[in-house]
């Protein structure tokens, strides 16, 4: 029997963010609106991996893993901000 484990820590980034004209919005009108996405804080979640695997013939293997991904904390303050090019006011 093969057991292993991991674990990857909650990233530690910058925010992300587009180029000025990466994103683009219709408004009602002929009117395009083009601007900048930014994602404040946002983090990877951290990793929790377990797998175990048995040999039970030669022929026959018998894998399983388990992993738990921590999405509730990485997101819990998801903030997304828009800046538009004709302005923000």
């Amino acid at each position: 029997m093969v057991l292993g484990a991991s674990y990857w820590f909650k990233s530690a980034l910058d925010d992300m963010e587009t180029s000025d004209s990466a994103a683009s919005m219709s408004l009602s009108g002929p009117l395009p609106d083009y601007g900048k996405i930014t994602v404040i804080d946002f983090q990877m979640p951290s990793v929790l991996a377990v797998g175990a695997s048995w040999q039970t013939t030669p022929s026959l293997l018998l894998a399983a893993d388990l992993k738990y991904i921590g999405w509730n904390d990485a997101m819990k303050s998801f903030v997304m901000r828009y800046d538009s090019s004709m302005g923000n006011g």
